[in-house]
């Protein structure tokens, strides 16, 4: 079985969120990691934040340039498990 360009991508930033111990990181520094190309991976981080699975966050010029992603499954999770002991 393959896999396309876009698959492989999507399971790579998946994979490197999932391994971060902060659960912050950048595009820059995923596609860095993995040598594939920022403009792809923005691509799959929009698609992946649309579905729930990954958090973006950006930042202020006066902070830093540049966005954030973090792995959304904690997140779900933990709201799910507040609305049903509430």
């Amino acid at each position: 079985m393959r896999l396309t360009v876009y698959t492989d991508y999507t399971l790579r930033l998946l994979m490197y969120l999932a391994l971060k111990k902060d659960g912050l990181a950048t595009i820059a520094e995923i596609a860095a990691t993995y040598d594939i190309p920022r403009n792809h991976l923005m691509k799959v981080a929009r698609e992946l934040s649309i579905a729930g699975y990954v958090v973006t966050c950006h930042f202020s010029p006066r902070q830093r340039r540049g966005a954030a992603i973090e792995s959304g499954v904690e997140n779900s999770r933990s709201s799910v498990k507040n609305s049903e002991s509430a």
